[in-house]
């Protein structure tokens, strides 16, 4: 009955949180990419510019490899998505006080970091101020904030964009895609049929 009642949950779970990269190695395509974020975030006290930019198409890898790093490297974090259409007072709430103060825990510092999802769309008019918040952040924080935006290009993110470190992520490749889909496959012993 045990066994049973664990196979049925594994199954419920999305296949993006079952098979998210746990290991570097277990990235698909953008490695570079992902090198380049662990090195920044490594020795982010010695950075000039304290907020990354993870910028490229939707289904890249972009939060999987922000979740990766808070877990390996034992970070707290603070989200923010840009969906949740969030206004000016939320965002200095959450991203303003968690930039500017220290965790404390057990006379301990706790690491954290901020990750803000959809950066390109917090910015947006329709977030009544959203995006001015955390340009302020941006420039006062004394935590890793790591922004994730599919259109690096978008206006709202100009006066934001010049104070962060840029990272682009590539589209996938076909090939990445379908091995990866194949490995998917075996572990969820499925049959399908090449064409």
């Amino acid at each position: 009955m045990t066994s049973m009642a664990s196979k049925d949950s594994d199954q419920a779970i999305p296949w993006v949180e079952k098979y998210r990269p746990e290991r570097l190695e277990d990235f698909v395509g953008n490695k570079e990419s992902v090198q380049k974020l662990e090195n920044w975030l490594k020795n982010w006290n010695q950075q000039r510019k304290k907020v990354a930019l993870l910028a490229g198409p939707a289904g890249v890898g972009k939060t999987s490899v922000v979740y990766y790093l808070i877990k390996k490297y034992g970070f707290e974090h603070v989200e923010v998505n840009a969906s949740d259409k969030r206004n000016k007072k939320a965002v200095e709430l959450l991203v303003g006080k968690a930039s500017t103060e220290g965790t404390v825990l057990q006379g301990a510092r706790v690491k954290k970091l901020i990750l803000v999802d959809e950066a390109d769309g917090l910015f947006g008019n329709e977030d009544r101020g959203g995006g001015s918040a955390l340009a302020k952040a941006v420039i006062e924080t004394r935590t890793p904030i790591i922004c994730t935006a599919n259109d690096p290009s978008a206006s709202s993110l100009k006066s934001a964009k010049k104070n962060m470190r840029v990272i682009e992520f590539q589209s996938l490749k076909e090939e990445e895609i379908l091995a990866l889909l194949k490995k998917i496959v075996k572990k969820e012993k499925l049959e399908i049929k090449e064409e």
